[in-house]
């Protein structure tokens, strides 16, 4: 290798440190605003928030999950989504969101959730009672131009339908 090959190589070994470390401040940034962007439309679940669906998910939004017991249908659009959350809230309040855990990906975002929620108006003929509930799930949310364009929830009806005794744990097979 003659000397100007050579130096041009060390200058670039040189600069590789810091434009990967540019590079990777400027991908972290972008996770940390779509890992927020994520924890907001876990807010919407909440009764004391100031977020507005309109406001974080993409105008051609598509929420998918097998909700089929609670709105009659598996993927919905934006407008069929905020139906559904304004029937949640009417049954609903107040309701705490918690955070377990968020993990970021290009444009991908995993957040572990939990809601505890009171029953207070109708939800599937349970009528209100005061009672406190517990939702458990987790929600993988892609962003485009800085909108949830598209979610994929798993959430646990069996557990809340237990809770509001709208189903019952099976009994041990006796052996």
């Amino acid at each position: 290798m003659n000397k100007i090959a050579a130096s041009v190589a060390a200058g670039v070994l040189a600069l590789s440190p810091a434009v990967a470390l540019a590079a990777t401040d400027s991908a972290t940034k972008q996770l940390d605003m779509n890992k927020a962007l994520a924890q907001m439309a876990q807010e919407l679940w909440s009764t004391d928030t100031n977020v507005r669906a309109t406001d974080i998910l993409a105008n051609n939004y598509v929420n998918h999950q097998d909700n089929s017991e609670v709105a009659g249908r598996q993927s919905m659009d934006r407008e069929a989504f905020v139906e559904m959350l304004d029937t949640f809230h009417r049954a609903f309040t107040p309701t705490e969101v918690t955070i377990q855990s968020q993990i970021a990906e290009g444009d991908l975002v995993t957040t572990v959730w939990e809601n505890t929620v009171i029953l207070s108006g109708e939800f599937m003929g349970v009528q209100p009672d005061g009672k406190n509930y517990t939702i458990a799930g987790i929600q993988v949310d892609r962003i485009k131009d800085g909108r949830i364009a598209e979610s994929w929830v798993n959430w646990d009806k069996f557990d809340l339908f237990q809770q509001l005794g709208l189903v019952t744990q099976p009994a041990a097979p006796q052996t």
